[in-house]
């Protein structure tokens, strides 16, 4: 996807003229911070595939960031869908139209999929075990991480944060693969960015660890997000905890009895596996797009 910016434009314009796509898969963030310039280009971008009849497919992974709504609802408000990673049954309030689908996992390739199976270093029969956090770290979710880390060193556990501030380098692919693969355990939080331009930021959302850490072949440990049970089951396909003392306590138990982590993870990993095999979200958007599908 080209940025959204003046020049980004020009290239959607090139790619629409070479390509003469029927579908466009467009994401808010990739566009002006600002939000007043930030409206400006979404109502460009949609004059532009209104004109050349495009039907936008809109990644909105951040709903509760109100500008990136805003312009996701620009760009869509003809025709097209929007993909969530909040359950639009708890949001529908705040979204102008209905065409708007989600929790959706995250986008994973059968490539990737095959990449990971020769990218893994794991010993499945090794008896130490280790519990990570990997992913950016924000507000509440640093709190909460540091609770629960202080909680788990009082039980003689580690809990490792390989965490990093927002705007700052990510790892490569294959060391944030690595790193996933080597854990037994890894917790997440799916807490909403507590910012000035945010609102309803108390619902929980489907971030992409949900997917990543099965397919990686560890144990997930997270709190339950809404419409997540159409995907996996806590206590069989992964770990949930309601608070922190929970995700202390779940953590500690599941480090002491490896068989029945054991078990959680192979039925999380092979639960993810047929997912990703399924090609179930792209199945999911073209049910949505509906008279406008992919087919």
């Amino acid at each position: 996807r080209p940025r959204h910016n003046s020049s980004g434009i020009g290239q959607i314009k090139k790619a629409i003229q070479l390509y003469k796509p029927t579908h466009y898969i467009y994401d808010a963030r990739t566009g002006s911070q600002n939000w007043f310039i930030g409206m400006i280009q979404a109502f460009r971008i949609a004059i532009l595939f209104q004109v050349h009849g495009i039907v936008p497919v809109c990644i909105l992974t951040d709903l509760p960031v109100r500008s990136w709504r805003r312009q996701t609802s620009m760009v869509s408000a003809k025709r097209g869908v929007v993909i969530s990673l909040m359950s639009p049954k708890d949001i529908h309030s705040i979204f102008p139209h209905s065409r708007i689908t989600g929790p959706l996992l995250m986008p994973f390739s059968k490539a990737r999929l095959n990449n990971l199976s020769e990218l893994s270093t794991k010993n499945r029969n090794s008896e130490t075990t280790s519990c990570i956090f990997l992913g950016s770290l924000y507000e509440p979710r640093t709190t909460i991480l540091k609770e629960i880390s202080e909680g788990l060193n009082k039980k003689g556990i580690t809990l490792e944060i390989k965490g990093r501030e927002l705007g700052t380098k990510k790892p490569s692919e294959d060391q944030y693969w690595t790193r996933l693969m080597d854990a037994s355990i890894v917790i997440t939080t799916a807490d909403q960015i507590e910012s000035k331009d945010s609102d309803w930021t108390w619902i929980p959302h489907l971030i992409y660890r949900y997917l990543e850490v099965p397919i990686a072949g560890s144990l997930l440990v997270a709190q339950e997000v809404p419409s997540l049970s159409r995907y996996f089951s806590p206590g069989i396909h992964y770990v949930k905890y309601d608070s922190i003392n929970d995700a202390i306590e779940k953590i500690t138990y599941y480090m002491e009895n490896k068989e029945e982590m054991d078990q959680i993870t192979k039925c999380g990993f092979e639960k993810a596996t047929n997912i990703v095999k399924s090609n179930l979200y792209w199945v999911v958007i073209d049910n949505a797009l509906g008279k406008y599908s992919l087919k």
